[in-house]
């Protein structure tokens, strides 16, 4: 596994935050689970996390922040997928809402894939979840040891839809989606706009 993609939604998407339930929750996944959110109704899912942000007045924040895990090893199963998907999902169990689901391989990735789509706001305290790369360091650390993962080297990929408007970084943008292509996953769409190397 070569990646580990964040991406940021904009403040106030809940719309887009409910169509994301619902891609998690369709016919095509594996499996899927959540804490703290009835996962099994997207509509719900989007209240539930919205009324989280109303409550402590995070509105106007990020709407959510989505994980995107694709396992390319030539072992991987369904089954594996499945294990790897619920227990990187609950690195966040303590502290936040999350959706989760294992999807096969289909038109917008070639692997076996996770997603995970997270309500920054803090249940306990209210605080938005930082998503720098350091801040993110001990998650990747987290999937290094639910996946067993050989390769110690992690691309951290921030999609942060708020940057686009700066010219310079859509270019960036589009030279870290080709970068990320050429690793050899395809599942990468071309709104990053800051890519990180950590090595963990």
């Amino acid at each position: 596994m070569g990646l580990v993609i964040i991406k940021c939604g904009n403040p106030g998407d809940e719309e887009h935050l409910e169509h994301l339930a619902r891609y998690m929750s369709d016919d095509r996944k594996l499996m899927n689970g959540g804490n703290g959110v009835n996962y099994t109704d997207a509509k719900q899912v989007a209240k539930q996390m919205t009324n989280i942000k109303e409550h402590f007045g995070k509105t106007k924040n990020r709407s959510h922040v989505q994980v995107i895990l694709p396992y390319n090893e030539p072992d991987i199963t369904a089954e594996k997928t499945c294990e790897y998907t619920r227990e990187a999902a609950a690195y966040f169990d303590e502290d936040y809402q999350t959706l989760y689901c294992a999807h096969q391989p289909d038109e917008e990735c070639d692997y076996y894939h996770s997603h995970i789509m997270i309500n920054p706001v803090n249940i306990n305290n209210g605080k938005m979840m930082e998503t720098d790369p350091v801040s993110l360091k001990p998650f990747c650390e987290h999937v290094e040891k639910v996946t067993s993962a050989k390769n110690r080297k992690r691309q951290i990929g921030l999609c942060d839809d708020l940057l686009l408007d700066d010219p310079l970084l859509r270019v960036r943008c589009a030279f870290i989606a080709v970068r990320c292509m050429i690793s050899g996953v395809s599942c990468v769409d071309s709104c990053f706009s800051l890519c990180y190397n950590i090595i963990i």
